[in-house]
């Protein structure tokens, strides 16, 4: 998942792109823990919303600015995934 943030940062992907490969990483983990899927929702919708931001500037063709929210919202993710993903909690389902 980090190097789907590394891809984005460097521009190789759009963020469309690295929000629905984050998701579909997500997804195909099995038996996650609910707190850290939640944890991990909560970070995830942090860059749907700069998306949809962008999105919905271009449609009213207003300006705007997310590339702050955007680095905050990648520096977020990679955080959380850097303390968490080595130990992602397994249920025992």
């Amino acid at each position: 998942m980090q190097d789907l943030l590394d891809l984005y940062q460097d521009k190789q992907i759009p963020l469309h792109s690295l929000i629905n490969s984050l998701t579909a990483k997500q997804n195909g983990m099995a038996n996650v823990e609910p707190s850290w899927k939640a944890a991990f929702e909560r970070n995830w919708l942090k860059l749907e919303i700069c998306h949809a931001l962008i999105l919905d500037a271009a449609e009213t063709n207003i300006e705007i600015h997310t590339g702050d929210r955007e680095q905050a919202a990648i520096t977020e993710m990679k955080s959380f995934l850097i303390e968490t993903l080595n130990s992602v909690p397994v249920s025992e389902e």
